[in-house]
């Protein structure tokens, strides 16, 4: 089954047709036969009766017994499920194809420049461009930070570390709340003369 663009013209390969005696020898010469308002080529849309084709437009023999068959934009209005087929018993057996009419939205997300791809990629986009610009987190609590744990968590420890008030004194760092007043976290430092020492950052005060 192929796949077409709703309410769009196209150009679909119609065939193999092959003689009706002995089921190989392409037949060249259907197209004007195809063409006709009553006994040429038909459709139906949707499981619904079958119709003339919405185009005069006569088909052309490629190769191999396939014909060039236009389908118009009346053709292919309606969704679902779209059978085409031709039959003339006396010259060569039926033939037909099986189509799925898509909406031009579907069809320009799975087949258009740039595809799937192109909207997966805009989508992931725009969800990381909300995450990191548009949604807003509070600032990391007063738990000693640890080893493993989120990535969010360990930026909201660096940005309270980067950005809050800190003071020291000769044997403590403290850094503060936002209030600039409680102190959440804290480490201990030591300095011998040779080597200045700083230990792992927990819970304060």
């Amino acid at each position: 089954m192929y796949w077409l663009r709703q309410s769009t013209s196209t150009v679909v390969q119609f065939g193999p047709f092959v003689d009706v005696g002995d089921g190989v020898t392409p037949e060249t010469g259907l197209a004007t036969n195809m063409n006709s308002a009553t006994t040429g080529i038909r459709i139906s849309k949707a499981g619904a009766v079958f119709a003339a084709r919405g185009t005069a437009t006569l088909p052309v023999h490629n190769e191999f017994g396939y014909y060039r068959t236009t389908l118009s934009t009346a053709d292919t209005d309606t969704l679902g499920r779209l059978r085409m087929i031709f039959s003339e018993t006396a010259t060569t057996l039926p033939v037909w194809m099986d189509f799925m009419v898509v909406s031009a939205e579907v069809w320009d997300m799975l087949f258009g420049s740039g595809g799937l791809t192109t909207a997966m990629s805009a989508s992931v986009n725009t969800e990381v461009d909300n995450a990191l610009n548009v949604t807003t987190y509070g600032e990391t609590g007063t738990t000693t930070p640890l080893a493993t744990t989120s990535i969010q968590a360990k930026i909201g420890y660096l940005y309270k570390i980067l950005r809050n008030r800190k003071t020291s004194t000769a044997t403590t760092i403290s850094i503060y709340n936002d209030d600039a007043t409680t102190v959440d976290h804290k480490r201990t430092i030591s300095d011998d003369g040779t080597t200045y020492d700083e230990t792992e950052l927990i819970t304060g005060p």
